[in-house]
C-alpha cells in the first residue's frame, strides 16, 4: 500500500490530489486547489495546496502542469544500452529543434523498453527551455513544498492510453497528442485540425478510469494528475539517479528528506531483535523443557522410593500383626521358651530338637545328637528351677542319637 501526493500547477490554478494505490487498486483520499492571481502568486498557491493535501506524508510526490515552451516528440532509436542512448539522443535532437539545443533541458522516455521482439526503441522526448524550467523550480523552492520529481502530463499518455488521441487544455491549449500514426508514433498536432476536442479529452478520460471515491467530474478536471500518479507507481523515480537523462532531476532543496534507509535499517534492526529474542527464548524454553524433565524423572524416583518404604512398612506391620497375634494365641509358653534359653548353652552345638510337649510344669523333649552326648546331659540338672524327671538316649544305626528328656519348672 502507497500513497501518492500529485500538485499540478496550471496557468490559471494550482490542484492537489491524494491517491491511495493497493495492489494496483486506487482509491481517493483528498483534493485540494487554489487559484492564482496577482494577490496568489504561483508559489503561495503551490504552499497552500501542499499544506492542505498534508503531501508531506505520502511516500511518493510527484509535480506535473504546464510550462512555456515546453513539449514532446516521438523517433524511433536502435537497441542501445541506457547511456549510450542519451548519447545517440543528443546527437539526433537538433534534427527536432530546430531553434538548436543551447539552452534546451530534455529527459526521455523508452516505450517499449520490454519489448524484447521489437526492432528499435520507441522513444518518447521532453523538451523545455532552461530559462522556463529554472523559473518552475524556483517558484517551487519558494513555495517550500517537497516533490520527488515532475512529470509532463504528455510523457505518462502510454500505456494507459496508448491507442487514443490525448488533448489536455490545462497543460496546452493549442496542441493535443495524435494516436499514433501508420508508423507507431505520436505526433503533436495544432488543435485546429480536430474536429471536436471536446469529445477527445472525454473518450481519454473514460479510457483512463476513475478512483474509487472519486467523482467523475472531479477525475475529469484532475485528468493529468491522474496520468502523472499512474505513470509515477510504474516507473518510479529516475531524476535524482545522477546523469540519468530519464527524468529531469530537480533542484536538491525540494527533494523530500524521507530516511528511508534510516527506517529501514530501523525496521530490520526491530526484525532482527525479534527473531534474536525468540531465538533466546526458544534456548530458554528449551533449558527449562529439559530441567523440568530432570525434576520430574527426580520425582518420580522419589515416589518410587516412597511407595517402596510404604510397602515395606505395610508388609513389617502385616508380620508385626501376626507375630503378635501369635504370642497373643501362646501365652502359657513362655516357660519353654525360658526353658529352651536355658538348654541353649548346656547343651552340644550339633543337637537338634525333633519335638516338644508341655503339660502343665511338665515338659518333654525329643533331641537328635551326631555323638554321643554323654558329658554334656550332666549339666541339665544342674539349675534348681528344673528337675530332670526322666533322662535317656538310644544310638541308632548311623551312630547318631535320640536324647528323650522329661523336665519340670519348678515355680
Amino acid at each position: 500500500m502507497r500513497s501518492y501526493g500529485i500538485i499540478e500547477a496550471g496557468v490559471e490554478h494550482v490542484l492537489g490530489l491524494r491517491l491511495r494505490c493497493v495492489a494496483a487498486r486506487w482509491s481517493f483520499e483528498h483534493f485540494a486547489a487554489a487559484d492564482i492571481n496577482n494577490e496568489t502568486p504561483l508559489s503561495e498557491a503551490l504552499g497552500k495546496v501542499y499544506a492542505e493535501l498534508d503531501a508531506g506524508r505520502c511516500d511518493f510526490i510527484a509535480v506535473t502542469g504546464s510550462l512555456a515552451g515546453a513539449g514532446c516528440f516521438e523517433l524511433y532509436m536502435p537497441h542501445l544500452k541506457l547511456p549510450e542512448l542519451a548519447a545517440a539522443l543528443e546527437f539526433e535532437l537538433p534534427r527536432f529543434l530546430p531553434g538548436g539545443t543551447d539552452g534546451v533541458l530534455w529527459c526521455y522516455r523508452v516505450l517499449n523498453f520490454a519489448d524484447k521482439t521489437a526492432a528499435k526503441y520507441r522513444v518518447r522526448v521532453f523538451f523545455v527551455r532552461q530559462a522556463e524550467w529554472e523559473r518552475f523550480t524556483s517558484e517551487l523552492e519558494h513555495s517550500g513544498i517537497k516533490a520527488d520529481g515532475f512529470i509532463y502530463p504528455f510523457m505518462a499518455v502510454d500505456p494507459e492510453l496508448a491507442e487514443l488521441p490525448v488533448y489536455m487544455p490545462a497543460t496546452d491549449a493549442n496542441f493535443y497528442w495524435s494516436a499514433p500514426g501508420h508508423d507507431g508514433l505520436r505526433q503533436m498536432e495544432p488543435v485546429s485540425s480536430c474536429a471536436d476536442p471536446a469529445a477527445m479529452s472525454a473518450a481519454a478520460g473514460m479510457a483512463l478510469g476513475c478512483p474509487a471515491d472519486m467523482e467523475p467530474e472531479l477525475a475529469k478536471r484532475c485528468f493529468a494528475g491522474l496520468l502523472a500518479a499512474k505513470y509515477m507507481s510504474v516507473n518510479g523515480n529516475h531524476g535524482r539517479k545522477r546523469g540519468d537523462r530519464r527524468q529531469l532531476p530537480l533542484p536538491v532543496s525540494l527533494y523530500p528528506q524521507r530516511c528511508r534507509m534510516l527506517k529501514r535499517l530501523t525496521i530490520a534492526s526491530g526484525v532482527a531483535a525479534l527473531v534474536c529474542l525468540g531465538l533466546w527464548l526458544g534456548a530458554e524454553w528449551r533449558d527449562l523443557h529439559g530441567r523440568y524433565s530432570v525434576i520430574q524423572q527426580d520425582i518420580a524416583a522419589v515416589k518410587y522410593q516412597l511407595d517402596t518404604e510404604k510397602t515395606f512398612l505395610r508388609q513389617n506391620a502385616t508380620k508385626s500383626k501376626s507375630v503378635s497375634k501369635v504370642l497373643a494365641s501362646l501365652p502359657s509358653r513362655a516357660g519353654v521358651l525360658q526353658l529352651l534359653c536355658y538348654l541353649a548353652p548346656r547343651l552340644p552345638k550339633d543337637i537338634a530338637m525333633s519335638s516338644y510337649n508341655m503339660q502343665g510344669n511338665r515338659v518333654q523333649l525329643t533331641m537328635k545328637c551326631a555323638s554321643d552326648p554323654e558329658n554334656a546331659l550332666a549339666q541339665v540338672g544342674d539349675s534348681a528351677r528344673y528337675t530332670v524327671e526322666n533322662l535317656r538316649k538310644n544310638r541308632n544305626h548311623d551312630g547318631s542319637y535320640y536324647i528323650y528328656l522329661v523336665l519340670t519348672i519348678n515355680d
